[in-house]
């Protein structure tokens, strides 16, 4: 006998459950349930108890003003619209086989305290302690497995041998709508969990056999760069005459000019600064590796300016920090890219449709610009603190012609010694 469907109501429910369970902000909650009770009153004007594609593609053309074309390009979504798209897949998701799929955060409460999967999941994170792997690594690989473990409690699945390639795909289905970025690395971290439990012989079946083959080769789009012009009226845009104007000018100015990542600018402290060596020392937050680059004048007379003009007292470390108490640092690198778009609707420029557009692109910016100017790879490599050359043969890419002026000049970064620096900086 088939199994018999919940209806749209049960699914609001046990959704709005699950995400109470989970630990959910409260007016996060409250949001989603006043947009699920607005469909569920349309679905009932339509005399519909049932989730359909359908049905929900209706609703979102009529009382939102998504239509099916939108669909292919969803990075042209605002926030308002992107919340309703990710509510009518967790309906659509449940009504198909009862599970809620999301993305576990540092905000949400510890794994599910399983019988079977606990003592596997911690195995793995004590194996991964081991490994010599980032912080950031590790965190990643946890969410992941978390996100595959939660879906096969749900589907209550306590033992290797519930696990076949339908229950695989399954799974991975559930995933497809992410970039191919975030897709590709969950998938991996889920291989690698899974080959785990064979190799360690917690499981006799290998479960890495039964996960589909999806790939998407390195770097398959080309990554969004700026003209030379335009990163100027993103500067030049800056209100640099108040406190926050001159912390954001020091931050995105080390993104143009050194190429560094928003997780890096936003743990700069006074002890990554050797004002006497000109230099700038940090290890990256991604990779863990050290990077040394010069300390440009502009940047350490905007660091300078905003140390002593614009920044609040405290006894935080991190040079930038917020502006409102408490002073602590900056909370996320989306804190930054967020000033950084700011800045960028203020300079009148327009972020292309169909890219996303953060802090990161000033870092492609700057590997474009080093490669027109006829620096080797591996020395990009050596600027941009790659781990490989792999991830610098991306600017092949974006290497565009008639380009002769640039926000960082490449002899700054290799005679740079040669020139004197004021007094302020020793």
């Amino acid at each position: 006998m088939k199994e018999k469907k919940p209806t749209i109501e049960e699914c609001i429910f046990a959704i709005l459950d699950r995400m109470r369970n989970l630990q959910y902000k409260e007016n996060t909650i409250n949001s989603y349930e006043l947009k699920y009770q607005r469909f569920l009153e349309y679905s009932q004007n339509q005399n519909e108890i049932y989730f359909s594609e359908r049905l929900a593609l209706n609703y979102l053309d009529e009382a939102i003003g998504i239509k099916l074309t939108d669909f292919a390009n969803e990075q042209i979504f605002d926030r308002h619209k992107t919340i309703y798209l990710r509510m009518m897949r967790l309906l659509g998701q449940y009504h198909q086989d009862q599970t809620f799929n999301f993305r576990f955060s540092r905000y949400h409460k510890p794994v599910e305290q399983h019988e079977f999967w606990i003592p596997h999941y911690d195995a793995f994170m004590m194996e991964l302690s081991t490994r010599d792997i980032t912080t950031s690594t590790i965190r990643r690989k946890e969410i992941d497995i978390r996100f595959m473990i939660d879906y096969f409690i749900q589907k209550k699945i306590n033992s290797e041998n519930h696990i076949s390639r339908q229950t695989m795909d399954e799974l991975i289905s559930t995933i497809i709508t992410r970039s191919p970025k975030s897709f590709n690395h969950t998938v991996g971290n889920i291989r690698d969990f899974s080959r785990f439990l064979y190799n360690s012989q917690r499981f006799m079946i290998n479960l890495e056999n039964l996960i589909p083959s999806i790939k998407q080769p390195h770097h398959a789009t080309i990554p969004l760069s700026w003209e030379t012009e335009d990163v100027k009226k993103i500067l030049n845009a800056i209100d640099r005459k108040n406190p926050v104007g001159k912390r954001d000018y020091a931050m995105i100015l080390l993104a143009c000019r050194l190429g560094l990542r928003a997780t890096d600018i936003i743990s700069l402290s006074l002890e990554n600064i050797n004002w006497e060596a000109k230099e700038i020392a940090l290890n990256q937050n991604k990779t863990g590796n050290h990077l040394a680059l010069p300390l440009l004048k502009d940047i350490g007379w905007a660091l300078i300016d905003y140390l002593k003009n614009g920044r609040p007292e405290t006894n935080c470390k991190e040079i930038f920090i917020r502006h409102n108490p408490p002073y602590n640092k900056l909370a996320t690198s989306a804190t930054l890219n967020r000033i950084f778009q700011k800045a960028i609707h203020s300079a009148g420029l327009s972020i292309p449709r169909e890219k996303k557009c953060g802090v990161h692109s000033l870092r492609h910016t700057l590997g474009r610009i080093l490669l027109e100017n006829e620096v080797s790879l591996p020395v990009i490599a050596g600027i941009l603190g790659h781990q490989t050359i792999k991830s610098t043969e991306t600017y092949l890419k974006i290497n565009t012609e008639g380009l002769f002026q640039c926000p960082l000049n490449p002899d700054d970064v290799f005679h740079d010694e040669d020139e004197e620096v004021e007094d302020a900086f020793l």
